[in-house]
């Protein structure tokens, strides 16, 4: 049994201010690279982070995330990001967000977002958002 989702996908190029001075890329610039490919990942569904401010005065904070660091990427490479939603519960979303060198995988993501009302409280995450993201979460299949 295997687990499917639809996957989104985002790419960069590493620019120099991306690596160290061996022309690696430096670990924590992964996190940066992971949050572009989320906030394009909602924007792709219609619902990016300033519209769900403007709508309903909420966000999405990281509430963890765990890393595991594979192959290193270097200058000049294109990356693609790859992002899937692993659970999606009333309040909050588990994602998993892979980071690919053409087949190699380079990093893996796999991060616990909340969503939060302006007065910084735990909130539902609202059906019209949960319901575009139904596509991109696993299922199992045979």
């Amino acid at each position: 049994m295997s687990k499917t989702a639809n996957l989104h996908s985002f790419n960069l190029r590493v620019y120099y201010e991306d690596t160290d001075a061996e022309g690696i890329v430096y670990y924590a610039n992964y996190l940066k690279f992971i949050e572009r490919a989320r906030s394009e990942f909602l924007r792709d569904i219609g619902w990016p982070p300033s519209k769900i401010w403007e709508e309903f005065k909420d966000y999405w904070v990281v509430k963890n995330c765990s890393v595991d660091y594979k192959k290193p990427a270097v200058l000049d490479d294109w990356l693609e990001v790859q992002t899937s939603v692993e659970k999606l519960r009333s309040a909050s979303m588990f994602l998993k967000q892979d980071v690919y060198r053409g087949s190699e995988l380079l990093t893996s993501v796999s991060i616990r977002l909340a969503y939060l009302h302006e007065n910084g409280q735990i909130a539902q995450i609202p059906k019209a958002i949960s319901a575009l993201m139904m596509p991109y979460l696993f299922a199992e299949s045979s």
